[in-house]
């Protein structure tokens, strides 16, 4: 089944990776990756104590978009499908019950990967419970969808220009 956690407010990635724990102390095995994000965050760290769980991070640059110069970008459109086929490739080959693509849907829209290609790794992959996150899912990827879960942001410090806090947020 297929699992959308969308919107602009925190909890995506939180809501996967509590899914990801869950499905890994029920003895699936869970391939991790995140796209447009660093491997140094809270949960790649302890998810590295987790038997079950791989955490894929991308070799690549890793900066938004809109701060990558041309070549950078290149490059990133380049190596991104690259990434994002290991990653289907490794969970085929460890018969993953469960996948999460972190961000995935941010790739998408940065035209990093494109639909097409995602919606073939789903079909590939239709045994397993895929989550995806981010913000502004295609309507192929809605009509898709087995869950929706939208996390709107009412408040969040970040507006007052607090920065994102070790262990909280990463």
């Amino acid at each position: 089944m297929l699992h959308l956690y969308i919107g602009d407010g925190k909890g995506k990635t939180t809501a996967a990776m509590g899914l990801a724990l869950r499905a890994a102390g029920r003895g699936h095995h869970v391939v991790i990756g995140q796209f447009l994000k660093g491997g140094s965050s809270g949960e790649v760290e302890a998810f590295s104590y987790v038997p079950g769980i791989d955490v894929i991070s991308y070799s690549g640059l890793v900066k938004f978009t809109i701060s990558m110069t041309k070549e950078e970008l290149k490059s990133a459109q380049t190596n991104y499908p690259k990434y994002f086929e290991s990653l289907v490739d490794t969970a085929i080959n460890r018969r993953a019950g469960v996948v999460v693509w972190d961000e995935i849907l941010d790739a998408v829209n940065a035209n990093l990967l494109q639909v097409d290609e995602v919606l073939a790794a789903i079909k590939k992959l239709q045994d397993c419970e895929i989550i995806m996150t981010g913000r502004n899912p295609k309507v192929e990827f809605i009509e898709k969808a087995d869950y929706i879960s939208e996390i709107k942001k009412i408040k969040h410090p970040f507006d007052r220009g607090i920065k994102a806090r070790e262990g909280i947020e990463y």
